[in-house]
């Protein structure tokens, strides 16, 4: 009896992961990228060529560090629960142009996890005579409402 069990589930499992109803549905970022989400943490790495010379790591205590972005393309800047400051962000697609603190506005990458957690990612060249330095930032959030 355990052995038919078995093959049942295996069974069960194959025909949910191939049926078109189990798909993973396209997530809709327009939509799910407006309300507020907590900054669990920053990683800023660094490349020469093609080789990673530093990377640090920031990490961020619930509620430490927040944005809400709102229809309308404005956003709120939260520190310790409190409002302290606004921007202007808007979506192309799967890019979000966005001014990160004490920078100049960038375009990130979004990518959605799931409908509770996403990345944005971008990189930036700066040139020191004769050698590049790429620097990859990476934001990991989690939606709080």
């Amino acid at each position: 009896m355990k052995h038919y069990t078995f093959h049942l589930a295996v069974l069960f499992c194959l025909l949910a992961f191939v049926s078109p109803g189990c798909e993973e549905e396209e997530l809709d970022i327009d939509s799910l990228i407006l309300g507020k989400w907590e900054i669990s943490s920053v990683t800023i790495t660094y490349f020469i060529g093609n080789i990673q010379i530093n990377q640090q790591i920031e990490t961020f205590a619930p509620d430490e560090l927040a944005v809400a972005l709102t229809k309308g393309g404005t956003g709120y800047l939260y520190e310790e629960g409190i409002q302290t400051g606004t921007f202007d962000w808007s979506l192309d697609g799967k890019w979000l142009t966005f001014p990160p603190p004490d920078m100049d506005p960038v375009e990130g990458k979004v990518k959605f996890i799931n409908k509770n957690r996403l990345k944005v990612t971008w990189e930036e060249e700066e040139m020191e005579g004769d050698i590049t330095t790429i620097i990859k930032y990476q934001i990991d959030a989690t939606r709080v409402d």
